[in-house]
Formats: C-alpha cells, structure tokens, sequence
C-alpha cells in the first residue's frame, strides 16, 4: 500500500451524517471526490483495483490509488519459511484468520493485530504441517 498519495488524514474517524444511506459518511465522500447524495458511489471501484468505495472506506485504504489495497501476500523467506505480510492501516485492528481446505469449514484465528497510530508493514511467520492453507484477514470494527 503506498500511503503518500491517501487523503488528508485517512485514519481520522468521520463522524457525519450519511446523506445516502450507502454506509460512508458524507465527509469521507467530500474528501475524496464522490456525491453524497448518490448511493450508487458505493458500489463503484474508483481506482480499479477490485475494491469498491465502501470497501476502501471500511479498510482506511485511499479510493483513488490502485496501491492502497487491503491485500495479503504469502512468500518464502530467506531460510526457507513463509511469511504472510500485508500493510495494517493506522487505526484499524484486524483478526488474521486460517482453515486448510476451502470445503466449509470453520475459520480458525491465527493471530490478532491490534491498532496502531500509523500504518505498517506485518510480517506474520506462518508455521504448518498441512500442504496448503488458506488465510483471510478480517477488518474489526473502522473508527
């Protein structure tokens, strides 16, 4: 996530009123250039990078730079490990959570991330027995 190109202050809590009843506050709307009396604004992906607005509101991400995403990368390391590594937000907490087959089944947490005054780059060694494993990371409650 490249933070340098974000709105002014994208971790400050937004406390207006919702004009359009489309789950982003009117403010946050101003600020980055969309109508708050249109609800359709929600639903688009401004900068194309798979991510609608609301979902770029709800994860502090920056609606108009494809970089700022809300995205998890499984490498090796250079002993031979993997590490989940992904930009946690300024102000936001998240649960990091795993199951190792995609038929249903319960979500297991690996870890907890709790908030900080501003964004950094986590670096989560992931040890397992299993031949894959699948992860998600789940935003907690935005500001």
């Amino acid at each position: 996530m490249n933070c340098s190109g974000r709105a002014p202050n994208p971790g400050a809590t937004i406390t207006s009123s919702d004009l359009d009843n489309d789950g982003i506050p009117n403010d946050w709307e101003i600020i980055n250039g969309f109508n708050p009396t249109d609800p359709a604004d929600a639903a688009a992906d401004a900068d194309g990078d798979g991510l609608s607005n609301l979902q770029e509101y709800l994860a502090g991400t920056n609606p108009r730079d494809p970089r700022s995403v809300l995205r998890a990368d499984v490498r090796v390391n250079s002993s031979g490990g993997l590490v989940l590594t992904f930009t946690a937000v300024a102000n936001r907490s998240y649960t990091i959570e795993f199951r190792d087959s995609l038929v249903p089944a319960a979500w297991q947490k690996l870890t907890d991330i709790s908030p900080a005054a501003s964004d950094r780059v986590l670096q989560l060694p992931i040890t397992t027995a299993t031949s894959s494993r699948f992860f998600r990371i789940v935003l907690n409650s935005p500001p």
